[in-house]
């Protein structure tokens, strides 16, 4: 099975002077008293004169896929339990 949740965001927090975060979450899969594995892709796309990616949550690693371009990223992650993602952008 497979659910779909295309969701736009223009919501950014300040962090400091050159950086800005955009958080996801949580995401989560409930199932009575658990919860479920799942898959969640991430696409974040910014004017590529304007940022840079600095820092994404969670890290790439075992089950976590970063991939980027000069005008956006991607992060495909597989988790069990509740997930909170963010992507951290420094001005140029």
């Amino acid at each position: 099975a497979s659910i779909c949740i295309d969701l736009r965001s223009k919501a950014l927090d300040r962090i400091d002077q050159q950086t800005y975060r955009l958080q996801a979450g949580p995401l989560m899969r409930r199932y009575l008293d658990g919860y479920l594995p799942m898959q969640a892709k991430l696409t974040f796309e910014w004017p590529e004169a304007m940022a840079a990616l600095h820092q994404t949550q969670p890290v790439p690693q075992p089950g976590v896929q970063l991939s980027q371009h000069a005008a956006g990223a991607e992060l495909t992650m597989i988790f069990a339990g509740r997930l909170l993602a963010a992507i951290d952008l420094r001005r140029k």
